[in-house]
């Protein structure tokens, strides 16, 4: 009997012709909910997401069949990655697929940051030529920390090797370092000498407002801050605080603690409006790693992972 696969949304055509020559019977949804993936999973073997899939214990139950689940992506929060072991699912996600394209994104927001590149397209743009207002500042010199070392950490800091910087990382767990003009340190020598910081963490419940108000306050130079991982790792309101104050002298965001806009209340709402209205700041709405190569890439990897796991259960 063939496997079947559910797929929830619209991803590069390679994924189904993949999985489909490998003899995997596949049902794409593009527009199907967490509600809608409950009442059928329980017909079906694999499951692949990105991230508006709640994969919980209670669609996780009602998976009777279940033996794979397929996160486009990197972030795991959305899957309950402990109960799927205890249940004998095994879960892959494709971290390597998106990394290059992050890291560059991380590069493009620093150097929009450092040379007023928004700022000044801007101001043209409404007739008004200014030089000396847009006056920008060189990488080369500054030391960088990335604070998270592992795929998207580690494409960063290639992006950024050429620049004439000194690059330190942190990393909570112990990771290999193939690259010599990186050196390891700890999170308290990043507080200590980075001109700029880049975060690249998971978000987990150790990892929830990482970067708050006591950690700006422990950075002895006044620094950029660059999060192109996951929103909830940082602390908005502690980074309004730290603009504010000029501790934290440019943000580059592409993640929020909040990505729904409709939803937000009063104090999100408040606090957001004052980043988007601030200086020295650039936002890009989770995009880092949304480019037309990483898509494929993306793609593939989870439907060689995919196949690989079926073949390894048999």
């Amino acid at each position: 009997m063939k496997l079947k696969c559910l797929i929830t949304e619209n991803f590069h055509p390679v994924l189904v012709e993949e999985l489909t020559n490998f003899g995997i019977v596949c049902d794409a949804f593009f527009d199907i909910t967490t509600i809608g993936v409950f009442d059928i999973i329980s017909d079906y073997d694999i499951l692949i997401v990105n991230s508006k899939i709640d994969v919980d214990k209670n669609l996780i139950d009602q998976a009777f069949n279940l033996k794979i689940i397929g996160r486009v992506g990197s972030g795991m929060e959305i899957i309950d990655t402990d109960y799927c072991k205890l249940k004998n699912i095994e879960v892959c996600s494709a971290p390597e697929g998106n990394c290059e394209s992050v890291g560059e994104h991380t590069l493009a927001l620093l150097l929009n940051l450092m040379h007023s590149i928004s700022k000044a397209d801007m101001s043209l743009r409404q007739g008004i030529w200014k030089r000396e207002a847009f006056r920008g500042t060189t990488v080369r010199g500054k030391t960088i920390g990335i604070i998270g070392y592992g795929n998207t950490g580690k494409a960063f800091a290639q992006c950024i090797q050429g620049f004439g910087a000194t690059i330190l990382a942190n990393d909570i767990k112990e990771v290999y370092n193939e690259f010599s003009f990186v050196k390891m340190v700890s999170l308290n020598e990043i507080l200590e000498k980075a001109d700029i910081i880049s975060i690249h963490l998971p978000w987990n419940l150790e990892n929830h407002h990482f970067v708050n108000e006591t950690f700006i306050n422990q950075c002895k130079n006044n620094f950029i801050l660059i999060n192109t991982s996951r929103g909830a790792v940082c602390d908005t309101s502690a980074l309004s605080a730290g603009l504010r104050s000029k501790k934290i002298i440019g943000i580059g965001l592409d993640v929020f603690e909040n990505e729904k806009p409709n939803s937000w209340e009063d104090r999100s709402n408040e606090v957001f409006e004052w980043i988007k209205n601030g200086e020295n700041i650039v936002l890009t709405p989770h995009i880092a790693g949304w480019t037309h190569e990483s898509k494929k890439k993306l793609a593939e990897i989870i439907a060689q992972k995919v196949i690989y796991f079926c073949k390894t259960r048999n």
